[in-house]
């Protein structure tokens, strides 16, 4: 178990097992076959990021 992006993609390129990467971070190593995809079927496409601004900010209620 790592916290970090580039250990857990040291580790899965040196066969340690499966790693949970976004495809940007891994498109190079894949096109290169040192990595591979696994349950692709069950990956949903990646739109992008996205940013939400509420219309009202988070109001806590009055308590009195």
């Amino acid at each position: 178990m790592f916290n970090n992006i580039a250990l857990r993609v040291n580790a899965a390129l040196a066969g340690l097992g499966l790693a949970y990467l976004s495809e940007d971070q891994v498109r190079k190593h894949v096109a290169e076959g040192r990595l591979v995809r696994v349950l692709g079927d069950w990956c949903p496409p990646f739109s992008g990021y996205h940013l939400h601004y509420p219309s009202r900010g988070s109001i806590a209620p009055r308590k009195d």
